[in-house]
């Protein structure tokens, strides 16, 4: 071995442990080296991301400041001040500024050119346009669009090599070298295609591979495979020859594939990706495996028992009746039996509308027009497959009862008969004798049903009767009976005069006491048909209140002796008169009278006090105090002492309502205070944790609060103590302190709440555990049930390993949602004002925060997502770069689908992504909306002849939660068309809330050719429309009017495009073949016209030319 050969094997050996070394401190693969005020290049950190390179932003200004030790690779994309200080020598390095060539590769000069878009290889060979088309001619794009900046150099020194150069002249636009500088070899690319923005994928790949090419003899995960031979040199469990996991999705091995195969029978697992066909799963005839029990070598597709084929298979009818036999208005049943391989649920069908399916039962309720024999297809299916077998099936002619039609409801005027003939409501198809009569009678007491000849039937009313009555009648064949509908008899009113019958008795009762409905007036005026109003006559000092005949008397204050009057009652049309009453009001008693209060007023809180009550009885009665009502006060009468003070803790203004009673009744006096506070100690009103004994987590930080309360509303201090020693204060009523990762032992925690003068407190013991020692409900964690994720990573506790630290998420399959949630990403909801209906565009407006300690590009996603079908219904995206510990306000819309089902949950999901994912919800409700219709097509001709007879269709669909009335106008000033209709639709629920309309009108033959507009209009609810235009050509020629011929019939169908989204299909119509003609001569006319008009621009532009000359 020669010494030259030995010395570089020994650089080799020590820059594998230098690269050791350095990994034990690295921050990051990849220094990328900017000027202080450049953006980062997203095409570029997508690379780094994609070849799993972690990479950090050195700012111009920071080169001196930073250890460049800690990563493996410079990435320098411009020409930096103070490259002079990035030492070059000790890293491989990427650069594509000509200035910095200049400053790695001492000797080297070096231009530009602009617009430049190809480059000339040198070598095609090199491994940095590996993977690259090349055509012969060696040129490749490196730009999308025109060209852009590209450096070159113009001088090199010897041991840098060219690899691709100008394609004008011999200068490298990529060049590299390998050094060996201090005894280890350094590697350098020049890449001089400098507008990154512009890169094309051409461009990307060879960044790509010169990325390949300076990492090729790193080994970054220490595995001792370097990053070249390294499938995946950042997870050292991954490298040529390792243990294959099966079914992991990852190469761990690095062959170039997952192992699908488990147990090697030349099937892969179900619904996996085959990456490999030459080396995966040789009996695979497609791309996605189809093995079912990978475990199991026996069960696969190949298998002959159709239970273990790993496939569906169709099912098998076993038990089929052949031949069926039933009379007309029987009820036709039978069943069908099939079965299933794989015991799949069936789902059985048939080509006879007649037939109701339920299950394998068939069956069909006859009429008297069933008879017939019939050849029934009967259809099974799995949801995959379909087989189909034959039932013969026949219907017996039978005798057909009598038909009845419906009876319209009978009215007539009251103490009138009425008459019917109810043989015209009834008909026999068989053409046999029939017999009437009545089967269900109405009440005989008002309404007597008599017949002259079985067939005339009359109605008598009582006297004086009107209401409703029923009936129902039956027609007889001698062989079956029909029943008719029920028939409503209606006697309408005639109004009756009204009568007052009998006495109405004198009325006594007491001064200023009130007598309600004393007198009932319906009891005396008597009218059997009409509602009644009432008057008083000859009142004075009684007021009278009647309501519904019910008289209550109220007389006027002190107010005592008698007034006659009498009462009137009329229904609009007759009236009558009562009898003269006497109504007497009894002198009483005056109850007593209070002398005036002598007590305190204002008061001290909590305080009691006392004072004597006096009052005077005009009678002399005795009499007594009591305490009506208290208000913020508590009042206590014995005898004539009155005790008071506030309720507790309270000031400010209260009162007392104190009451005298004899035995002709009671006054009241209000005693009115004004109390004054007095300070008391504060209270803790409430507090967390709640247990006195709190155990904690190792490590964890645990908060503790107290809210506190002064009824005095004075400043309140809270002092926190940490095993006797103060740690914390506040001056707000509700406080709180957190102790912060505590080691394990054991500790007291206490508050103290205190105002200027007096305090409260509240006392934990804390006990620290490690987190073994603990089990999910203990660390208020939360197992997630099938549908919801933990999103964070779970907690080491002693009862299971599925404890997530933070409330379950739904999951979010159809979201591409986060599958790690991070804290660093906070993303806050607003909520969406206002009802949500179907249709509505609504703005989803949330903030992101990146407290992350990097700038983030986030991708950004909304969606509308149904949480009961687990499905995206729409969503909208985008991005935005957020600065470090930065937050930004966005709007995104969505616009609700029609098609929704309201009964679903549903909530608004906003997820942003980056280096780290964050995602959040917020639940919506969404309603159909009342009233709301659309026009779902206007199906005209596309084009006519004058004279022509055409028609529209219009059809309208509800898609409200109301029942709607449209109506439709269809207007065409020009062909003097003024149409109209309505339709009634269902709502949105109902079979029929889609009809259709159709307008048959005539072309006028005295009008132009050309289009013409028609404009249907569709009015509902209150004051709402929806409108709709399609345009016709209309075609008429001279020689079709003078022309008495019929006009050629040519039918041709054509698309029109409207003013609406949905599709309008198109109606067949004559058309006459003229048309093309005149389009042509059209055309030949405007093509003469343009070549004058260019002509004459010519000439004057000419002569302006010459003019100016001169």
């Amino acid at each position: 071995m020669t010494k030259s050969k030995a010395n570089l094997i020994l650089f080799g050996i020590a820059l594998v442990l230098s690269t050791f070394a350095v990994a034990s401190v690295t921050a990051a693969d990849v220094a990328y080296i900017l000027e202080d005020n450049s953006q980062v290049s997203p095409k570029i950190t997508n690379i780094l991301n994609a070849k799993s390179l972690s990479y950090e932003v050195i700012r111009d200004s920071k080169i001196p400041t930073t250890d460049f030790s800690k990563y493996y690779m410079l990435l320098v994309v411009e020409d930096v001040g103070n490259k002079n200080m990035i030492p070059f020598g000790e890293h491989h390095a990427l650069f594509f500024d000509r200035r910095i060539a200049e400053t790695v590769w001492v000797g080297t000069d070096s231009s530009f050119t602009t617009n430049a878009k190809q480059i000339k290889l040198v070598d095609s060979t090199d491994q940095i346009f590996s993977g690259l088309t090349i055509p012969p001619t060696w040129i490749i794009d490196v730009y999308s669009g025109s060209g852009s900046l590209m450096h070159y150099l113009s001088k090199k020194p010897a041991d840098v090599t060219s690899l691709a150069i100008r394609t004008t002249e011999n200068k490298p636009v990529i060049a590299s070298s390998v050094r060996i500088i201090n005894g280890y070899p350094v590697r350098d690319v020049f890449f001089g295609i400098i507008t990154v923005s512009s890169w094309n994928t051409n461009n990307e790949l060879m960044f790509r591979n010169a990325l390949d090419f300076l990492m090729a003899d790193i080994d970054q995960d220490n595995d001792t495979y370097l990053f070249e031979n390294d499938c995946n040199d950042n997870n050292n469990t991954i490298y040529p020859g390792a243990v294959e996991i099966s079914y992991d999705g990852i190469d761990e091995n690095c062959d170039g594939y997952d192992l699908l195969d488990a147990d090697s029978d030349g099937f892969c697992k179900q619904g996996y990706i085959i990456q490999n066909p030459l080396f995966q799963c040789f009996k695979e005839q497609g791309l996605i495996g189809t093995d079912c029990a990978d475990q199991d070598p026996v069960i696969n597709p190949a298998y002959s028992d159709k239970s273990l084929n790993c496939i569906n298979d169709a099912p098998e009818f076993t038990s089929i009746p052949q031949t069926l036999t039933f009379n007309e208005g029987e009820l036709a049943t039978f069943e069908v039996t099939a079965t299933d391989p794989e015991g799949d649920a069936l789902t059985y069908s048939t080509n006879n509308p007649n037939l109701v399916v339920n299950g394998n039962n068939f069956t069909w309720q006859t009429d008297y027009s069933s008879a017939g024999d019939y050849l029934l297809k009967i259809n099974v299916t799995d949801g995959q497959f379909k087989v189909e077998t034959t039932v013969t099936l026949n219907i017996i002619n039978m005798n057909a009862p009598p038909i009845s039609i419906a009876i319209p409801s009978q009215a007539w005027s009251e103490d009138t008969t009425k008459s019917l003939n109810i043989s015209k409501y009834f008909t026999d198809s068989d053409s046999q004798t029939i017999e009437f009569g009545v089967e269900t009678y109405p009440d005989e007491t008002n309404v007597q049903v008599d017949s002259e000849n079985g067939e005339i039937v009359i109605f008598t009313p009582a006297e004086d009767f009107f209401g409703e009555e029923t009936i129902v009648f039956f027609a007889e064949d001698g062989h079956s009976k029909t029943l008719s509908n029920e028939v409503t008899l209606t006697v309408t009113n005639v109004n009756d005069p009204m009568v007052f019958e009998g006495t109405i008795n004198n009325i006594s009762f007491n001064e200023d006491t009130p007598l309600p409905n004393a007198i009932n007036l319906t009891d005396y005026f008597i009218d059997s048909d009409s509602n009644l109003e009432f008057q008083v006559i000859g009142n004075h000092n009684i007021t009278v209140q009647i309501v519904n005949g019910k008289v209550s008397f109220y007389p006027i204050k002190d107010f005592f002796g008698t007034e006659q009057i009498h009462f009137n009652a009329t229904d609009g049309e007759f009236s009558a008169m009562s009898n003269v009453i006497t109504v007497t009001v009894n002198e009483q008693g005056e109850p007593p009278e209070f002398y005036p209060l002598d007590c305190a007023t204002a008061i001290d809180e909590d305080s009691e006090y006392v004072c004597t009550l006096n009052a005077s009885d005009l009678e002399g009665d005795a009499f007594t105090f009591s305490v009506a009502n208290e208000n913020n006060s508590v009042c206590v009468v014995n005898g004539n002492a009155l005790n008071y003070k506030s309720t507790q803790d309270y000031f400010g203004l209260a009162s007392c309502i104190i009451q005298v009673t004899d035995k002709d009744g009671s006054n009241q006096e209000t005693l009115q205070l004004s109390i004054s506070p007095v300070n008391d100690a504060p209270q803790i009103v409430s507090y967390t944790p709640a247990a006195d004994v709190v155990h904690i987590v190792e490590g964890w930080n645990k908060t503790f609060s107290i809210t506190a309360k002064d009824v005095d509303s004075l400043a309140i201090l809270t002092d926190w103590y940490l095993s006797s020693v103060k740690v914390s204060n506040s001056a707000e009523n509700s406080s709180s302190y957190t102790l912060i990762s505590p080691p394990i032992g054991n500790y007291l925690i206490e508050a103290i709440a205190r105002d200027a003068q007096l305090q409260s407190a509240k006392t934990w013991n804390v006990v620290v555990g490690p987190i073994e020692d603990f089990t999910c409900s203990e660390v208020n964690g939360n197992i997630c049930s099938d549908g919801k994720t933990c999103g964070v990573e779970t907690l080491n506790v002693k009862d299971t390993n599925l404890c997530c630290p933070s409330e379950c998420v739904p999951d979010f399959k159809d979201a591409d949602s986060c599958r790690l949630i991070s804290n660093n990403v906070q993303i806050d909801i607003n909520s969406v004002d206002g009802s949500i209906e179907l249709g509505d565009k609504i703005t989803v407006e949330f903030t992101l925060a990146n407290e992350l300690d990097m700038s983030q590009e986030f991708d950004i996603e909304a969606h509308l997502y149904d949480l009961d079908s687990d499905k995206s219904e729409t969503s909208v995206e985008s991005s935005t770069e957020l600065g470090s510990g930065k937050s930004r306000s966005m709007n995104l819309d969505l616009t609700i689908p029609n098609g929704l089902d309201v009964e679903d949950d549903y909530v608004i999901f906003v997820r942003a992504k980056d280096n780290e994912c964050g995602q959040s919800y917020r639940t919506i409700t969404i309603n159909r909306p009342k009233n709301d219709i659309a026009i779902n097509s206007l199906k005209i001709p596309s084009s006519a002849i004058c004279g022509d007879t055409i028609e529209a269709e219009v059809t309208v669909e509800n898609i409200g939660s109301q029942n709607q009335q449209v109506d439709l106008t269809l207007k065409s000033p020009d062909l003097e068309l003024d149409e109209s209709s309505s339709l009634e639709l269902e709502d949105y629920s109902g079979e029929n809330n889609e009809d259709s309309s159709k307008f048959t009108f005539e072309i006028p033959s005295g009008i132009e050719s050309g289009e013409y507009e028609l404009n249907v209009r569709a009015d509902y609810a209150e004051n709402k429309f929806e409108t709709l235009t399609k345009t016709i050509e209309i075609e008429c020629l001279k020689e079709q009017a003078s022309a008495s011929t019929s006009i050629p019939s040519t039918i041709t169908t054509e698309k029109i495009t409207l003013n609406q989204f949905r599709d309008i299909e198109p109606l067949a119509v004559k058309k006459n073949s003229y048309l093309p003609l005149a389009i042509i001569g059209t055309m030949n006319v405007l093509l003469i016209g343009s070549g004058v008009i260019l002509y004459s621009m010519y000439k004057k532009k000419k002569s302006r030319v010459i003019d100016s000359q001169f």
